[in-house]
């Protein structure tokens, strides 16, 4: 059968009948309402039936009927709904709602419906967030910074090393290697759990083992210390040896023993308690998104003048944390070192308040080994301190900091200002190296050893984007001097439990924490 249109024959069993103009929305058809009986015999009515043509509804929808059904769409969902009362206008109330309980608990929405105010602040900082537990060493600033506003410190420590009230606000000293300290009673965790001696002492063994068994861990300066509770508000501390810095290793977050024991220290590193941190400071965790950890006010802080709400945001570079704090999405930008120009000329009001931590130090490891007999040469190590220009590498990173002098911070009593300290000189490092057996290629400006070899070097760090900034500096630097030095950026994990651990390096960046007495 041909396709049907208006006007068109209709062609049946061999006989022709001219239709009337169909219209757009039907075909005519003449319809027979006689009953059965009415067939049968000689009805002179039933032939004439019989002989007559038959005109078929038309079943398939032309293009003008798909196009008016476009058109006329909201007609039949009306038509819908009005037949499917009372249950559809509850389907329509239930999928707004689930919409809206969606939109309201994303952490941006709530974040963004809170009003700019004093009772919230927003903070933003560059680097990544790997672990939010306090006994591990931390590798990024952001770290730090979330830390100390969600744990609090057994005991403080000023800049002469000498020890202040935290959790512990007592203690006597029984002999050289016998302490004994009185926590603070009424110190809550957050979930409203009393922080006694035994969460001391768990905190402390924690670390302990964590060390024991190959982590960096804060239990790595107090692997001769054992702590016994004498009652559920007394702790005594008993050293193997005396300790210079004793009051500094204590200084350390303390942890929830109930909350954290869940999960064996064996598989601590690795677990995700580290992403909901639970402690006794100032602002308690409500949770974390990939690029902010929303934080509240501690209920057992009772301050009227307190922020209530705290967000801190990571970001991946200084130009998005610029972007941010441009649309007003920032009150506080942190460790941004010399970028604070940049800032100061964003706003006018922006107030900038600096501070060296002269126990946080980045320094680089050369692997001494006797099997690297490269990094083992002292005259090579002396010769490549010598090419790297410290004031240019920190002008040109941003970072905030001064160059040091070594591992021992300049307020210890073991600090020299008598021990040589290796300023940039191209002249000297070519007197050093040329004694360790390397001399420089006129031709093509490389340090290369007797058998022609240039002087290749690794340079290992955590993958981060102040680190990836120091490393390409100190590349770039030894490239116009005349060294290679290839980079091998690592994750948190690999830095740890590959490089560290087997000392699979030639030279290593890393961030640590030095303790004022070297002791």
């Amino acid at each position: 059968m041909k396709e049907i249109k208006s006007g068109d024959e209709i062609i049946l069993a061999g006989e022709v009948q001219k239709s009337n103009k169909i219209s757009d929305n039907s075909v005519s058809t003449d319809s027979c309402n006689s009953s059965r009986s009415d067939f049968e015999g000689n009805n002179p009515e039933v032939e004439r039936i019989k002989n007559k043509p038959v005109v078929f509804e038309e079943s398939i929808k032309r293009p003008s009927e798909l196009r008016d059904f476009s058109w006329n769409y909201p007609g039949f969902f009306l038509k819908l709904f009005s037949a499917t009362k009372p249950f559809s206008l509850i389907l329509i109330y239930l999928l707004f709602g689930i919409y809206i309980f969606l939109y309201l608990i994303n952490p941006t929405t709530i974040s963004s419906i809170r009003s700019r105010s004093t009772n919230k602040i927003v903070e933003g900082s560059v680097g990544e967030i790997y672990n939010l537990n306090p006994l591990f060493i931390s590798q990024s600033p952001s770290e730090d910074d979330v830390n100390a506003l969600v744990f609090e410190k057994f005991i403080y420590v000023d800049i002469d090393g000498l020890p202040e009230p935290g959790i512990a606000k007592k203690w006597r000293v029984i002999d050289s290697q016998a302490y004994e300290f009185e926590i603070e009673e009424g110190i809550y965790f957050h979930d409203g759990t009393e922080l006694t001696a035994a969460d001391v002492k768990y905190t402390f063994d924690t670390a302990i083992k964590l060390s024991d068994l190959g982590e960096d861990s804060v239990g790595n300066a107090i692997q001769d210390v054992s702590v016994s509770i004498i009652d559920d508000y007394k702790v005594r501390f008993n050293l193997s040896q005396v300790n210079a810095s004793f009051y500094e290793i204590l200084s350390i977050y303390i942890l929830p023993e109930h909350y954290y024991n869940r999960v064996p220290v064996e598989r601590m590193a690795y677990s995700t308690i580290n992403e909901k941190p639970l402690g006794s400071g100032p602002y308690r965790f409500t949770n974390m998104s990939e690029d902010t950890v929303f934080l509240e006010l501690s209920p057992y802080i009772d301050s009227p003048d307190s922020i209530y709400y705290y967000e801190y945001k990571f970001y991946p570079s200084y130009e998005a944390l610029k972007i941010a704090y441009q649309n007003n999405l920032l009150d506080i930008v942190s460790n941004i070192g010399n970028y604070s120009a940049d800032f100061d000329q964003i706003s006018d009001n922006f107030v900038k308040y600096s501070y060296v931590l002269p126990t946080r130090k980045k320094l680089i490891y050369f692997n001494c080994r006797e099997e690297n007999k490269l990094t083992n040469n002292g005259l090579l190590r002396e010769g490549l301190s010598y090419l790297v220009d410290k004031e240019y590498l920190l002008e040109e990173t941003g970072i905030q900091g001064n160059p040091g002098k070594g591992p021992i911070s300049e307020m210890s009593w073991a600090f020299s200002d008598k021990a040589e300290f290796y300023k940039y000189s191209p002249d000297d490092a070519e007197k050093k190296l040329r004694d360790a057996g390397f001399r420089k290629n006129k031709n093509n400006g490389y340090y290369e050893d007797k058998d022609g070899k240039v002087l290749s070097l690794t340079l290992t760090y955590l993958d981060d984007e102040m680190n990836n900034k120091i490393a390409q500096n100190l590349s770039d630097q030894f490239f116009q001097n005349g060294v290679i030095l290839e980079l091998n950026p690592v994750d948190f994990n690999s830095l740890f439990n590959e490089v560290i651990s087997n000392r699979n390096f030639d030279m290593l960046l890393l961030e640590i924490e030095t303790l004022i007495d070297p002791d």
